[in-house]
């Protein structure tokens, strides 16, 4: 992934998307990689839903409960892949 350096995370609150933090990026050839990363972001961070946006639109989706990451696979209006799947091993 070493084309995008900054993503950008995003709350999801009566779809008004608030800005939570950001996250560089080098190298993150696998989900664990990934939501290691976002884990460390996320540690003060409530439940809800969150989005990982880059330059060119969403990169990643996740739910977070109880300092739990689950990444969603698919997008749930389209049902595309999201594209941070496309860079994992």
């Amino acid at each position: 992934m070493t084309n995008y350096t900054e993503l950008t995370i995003y709350s999801h609150k009566s779809d008004i998307l608030n800005k939570v933090g950001a996250i560089e990026l080098t190298d993150i050839s696998s989900e664990v990689e990934f939501v290691r990363l976002l884990q460390k972001v996320m540690s003060s961070a409530g439940n809800g839903t969150y989005s990982v946006h880059n330059d060119k639109g969403l990169f990643a989706k996740f739910n977070l409960k109880n300092n739990e990451i689950q990444l969603h696979e698919l997008s749930e209006y389209t049902g595309a892949l999201m594209p941070c799947w496309n860079h994992f091993k």
